[in-house]
């Protein structure tokens, strides 16, 4: 799938770009823990080899049906263009930033189209969310709603679509606080729960959160455009939390044990120095009820072997 989404000079050893790192690996594997199993996903910054962001969107579409259909997912085509097509068109991709984002399903059906945030001001990105979101969900009321609400005090990080077809699935909103506020003020009553809270204090510093640790994402699904779930992730890069492989593995044991989950074979990923982990997600709600995401990235050198 590597090869199919254009990684494969770069795993070759050509030169490439992209800004899903710091380091320029331009894919990460997502395990996702639930009652009794886990599952896992690829995701990619497709086509790294080539310079200019316009050039990867162009690519990235000529490449998307025969990707989907090897994750299964080939009825998700239509809507994955189409939020490209209108979120492109709002506003164009942020100048040496990579502009997509590919997730594949490795082990179920489903695909994850993730559009990074374009060269607009605040007010023109939430604009540019709003507008992505009303072009797949049949009634996008509810999103618009909870823009209203997170545009006052929140920075839009990407918007995103998840699923197997257009209608089992769900469009995403990502974004960050900038001042504190209360989850329930902005209808994120999930999240306000006891179990995203105790999830959160495993990771949580003596001094707390700095303000871009927490990255908060609500889905609405692509049936008919009521809010389906909502996650927090936890960031444990070297500029936020700092986790070493000891930190990863010991918290999300402990929250496998505190949530009824699936334990993540976190130890085995991460062994060696093979690979780094990056986040830690809690989300709730949807058909899956509670669920637990943790994001990792090969080791530069062992990426590229």
């Amino acid at each position: 799938m590597l090869r199919r989404l254009g990684v494969g000079p770069w795993l070759d050893g050509q030169d490439g770009w992209s800004t899903l790192h710091g380091d320029g690996t331009p894919y990460e594997v997502c395990l996702t823990a639930e009652p009794g199993r886990v599952r896992s996903r690829l995701l990619v910054d497709p086509f790294p080899g080539v310079p200019d962001p316009q050039g990867r969107i162009a690519a990235f579409r000529r490449t998307l049906a025969p990707a989907l259909d090897a994750c299964r997912a080939p009825d998700l085509a239509p809507l994955i263009r189409r939020m490209t097509v209108v979120w492109h068109g709002a506003h164009a991709p942020l100048a040496g930033y990579s502009p997509l984002g590919l997730g594949v399903g490795l082990d179920t059906p489903g695909a994850a189209l993730y559009l990074q945030r374009g060269d607009a001001d605040e007010a023109g990105q939430w604009r540019a969310a709003e507008t992505a979101l009303a072009a797949v969900l049949p009634d996008a009321g509810p999103a618009r709603a909870l823009i209203d609400r997170l545009a006052p005090s929140a920075r839009l990080a990407s918007v995103g679509l998840e699923g197997v077809a257009p209608d089992l699935g769900r469009a995403k909103i990502y974004w960050r606080l900038d001042r504190p506020a209360r989850l329930e003020a902005l209808g994120l009553d999930r999240l306000a729960d006891p179990a995203a809270a105790a999830f959160l204090r495993l990771f949580e510093p003596a001094g707390g959160f700095g303000p871009d640790t927490l990255i908060f994402s609500t889905g609405f699904d692509l049936a008919d455009g009521a809010p389906a779930d909502q996650k927090v992730d936890v960031c444990g890069c070297p500029a936020c939390l700092s986790l070493t492989s000891e930190d990863w593995i010991e918290r999300l044991d402990r929250a496998a044990r505190l949530f009824d989950l699936a334990p993540i074979p976190v130890a085995a990923l991460l062994e060696g120095g093979q690979a780094e982990g990056l986040l830690a997600g809690f989300g709730t709600g949807g058909r899956g009820g509670r669920r637990m995401n943790f994001y990792a990235k090969p080791a530069r050198e062992a990426a590229r072997r």
